[in-house]
């Protein structure tokens, strides 16, 4: 067969041609290495087509801006791989992950073998030390995100081993550790450490055990921060070393039951405009805490019951918009109704029989007046039971009777029994015949459910009476789930675009 000779584009052509064909590295935490060799083959990969598109892929720099490195490596390897990206890298902003790939011991765990398990630990951190040795940060003048993943090392170990760091410009340090590591260095400070990189604007740190940041020295440049699956972290004085933050994620901390609190301190972030908390546990919830400007929030938690004071900073919040609740609880709506009536787009992860604690009806409580856009992450069930009262209603446990004591009756509940009870109640107009919106409330511009594709029966729609009547209705579908937006008061073009996209670190 033969192979038609590639078009010789001049140069700058085919160097930008080159540069679309790069996909960006998503940020996923679980594939950014991959990510990162993914990136790197795609140049290589051109440049196996001819000998002139290797020669301008070579001196496009954009195509070498990842550079996944495994310290493990043998040394020569990693020296050559370092010099030639150094090389091609030039002034494009690059984007560096350091990983190590596990010590497999295998059947040297058996007893009798632990001289020889002694001999590959000593082999396995002098090649780290080797690499990170010949790794000059120093000579990557522009550097988009600097990643280390310790793998089974413990973290704080690994980072002492850094003999140069970078002296230009930094965005973005992702820090990666070994939760379960039981290597203990007590004299590690994490701001001396920290303050050795040049000012950079976003922090991450996965998986460390006892993560702490000193209040006394601040680091003022950073304005974002996500922590996540650490063993245990230092609050609150975490929140005072980071007083400028403007988006702060903090995820789930293990064995997290309790955090010290100084008396009489005010714990402001001015600044932090968007604020995402995973599991209840992992905030000191007793301290004086305020976020003034504060417009997004989202909360995700197990708990069954959540009191007023989760939400009572959120009371000072007058410019909150955009709240997202990954709670699946009998009454998570009404504490947070009481605290703000600013939100504009709410996003809630709920089952169908959840939907009638939340009173959307009640005009006493007048819940989120100014609602534009509701979105529900369905947990559909096609038959599962409610507790009812004697008289046939829905039980409120107005007695104050455990609902896990009292009495209970039970009735299927179909996919959108409440569902319609929404509608009527928060989304057709006044002008509709069927609607029961109370005077004080504006019908919904949006409702837009998602359900999971094996959750939804083939005729899901045939359970609501008002699906049909919308006047927009757009459905979307991906390999996971199925998502159906509607409106009883605005056009198709008119909805789309309308509820605006997560701004928030990873899916609900």
């Amino acid at each position: 067969m033969i192979m038609s000779k590639p078009p010789s584009f001049p140069v700058e052509v085919l160097s930008h041609i080159f540069a679309m064909t790069v996909q960006p590295i998503k940020r996923d935490s679980f594939t950014i290495f991959w990510e990162h060799q993914r990136y790197r083959r795609c140049a290589y990969n051109l440049m196996r087509v001819c000998r002139y598109w290797k020669e301008v892929a070579i001196q496009c720099s954009i195509l070498w801006a990842a550079i996944p490195l495994r310290l493990n490596s043998s040394t020569p390897e990693v020296v050559k791989f370092w010099k030639r990206s150094v090389k091609r890298v030039k002034q494009t902003p690059a984007s560096i992950c350091f990983s190590i790939s596990g010590l497999k011991i295998g059947s040297l765990r058996a007893p009798g073998y632990q001289s020889e398990i002694r001999a590959q630990l000593v082999e396995y951190r002098r090649l780290i030390k080797q690499a990170l040795k010949a790794c000059d940060l120093r000579e990557i003048p522009v550097i988009s995100l600097l990643r280390i993943e310790a793998g089974n090392l413990n973290l704080a170990q690994l980072l002492t081993w850094i003999p140069h760091f970078p002296t230009g410009t930094l965005e973005r340090l992702d820090l990666n550790g070994a939760r379960d590591s039981d290597v203990y260095l007590p004299s590690w400070s994490w701001n001396a450490f920290l303050n050795k990189f040049p000012p950079f604007g976003e922090l991450i740190v996965r998986s460390v055990s006892d993560f702490a940041l000193d209040g006394n020295t601040p680091l003022l440049e950073i304005k974002r921060l996500i922590l996540e699956d650490h063993k245990a972290c230092t609050f609150p004085d975490l929140l005072l070393a980071v007083p400028n933050l403007e988006y702060m994620h903090i995820g789930p901390m293990f064995d997290q039951f309790f955090h010290q609190v100084a008396p009489g301190i005010e714990y402001s972030l001015p600044r932090l405009q968007t604020l995402s908390m995973d599991q209840m546990f992992s905030f000191p919830w007793g301290i004086q805490f305020t976020t003034p400007n504060i417009t997004s929030y989202r909360l995700t938690t197990d708990e069954d019951v959540l009191e007023d004071e989760r939400y009572a900073f959120l009371t000072a919040c007058k410019s909150l918009r955009l709240v997202e609740l990954g709670i699946i609880t009998q009454d998570s709506i009404t504490p947070l109704s009481r605290a703000t009536d600013t939100i504009q787009h709410l996003t809630i992860v709920l089952e169908e029989s959840y939907l009638p604690p939340i009173h959307w009806d009640n005009p006493d409580a007048e819940p989120f007046p100014h609602l534009k856009t509701l979105t529900l992450i369905y947990r559909l069930r096609v038959a599962c039971t409610y507790p009812i009262d004697s008289d046939g209603d829905e039980d409120d446990d107005k007695s104050g009777e455990s609902l896990d004591t009292a009495p209970i009756m039970t009735v299927e509940v179909h996919p959108n029994q409440f569902f319609d009870n929404l509608v009527v109640t928060r989304c057709l107009p006044r002008s509709n015949d069927a609607s029961r919106l109370p005077e004080v409330l504006s019908p919904l511009a949006a409702l837009k459910v998602t359900v999971s594709n094996r959750d939804v029966p083939s005729n899901w729609t045939d359970y609501t009476t008002h699906v049909e009547n919308a006047t927009a209705k757009v459905i979307e579908k991906t390999p996971f789930d199925t998502s159906i937006t509607l409106s009883w008061v605005l056009g198709h073009d008119e909805v789309l675009g309308l509820i605006p996209e997560s701004l928030f670190h990873g899916p609900l």
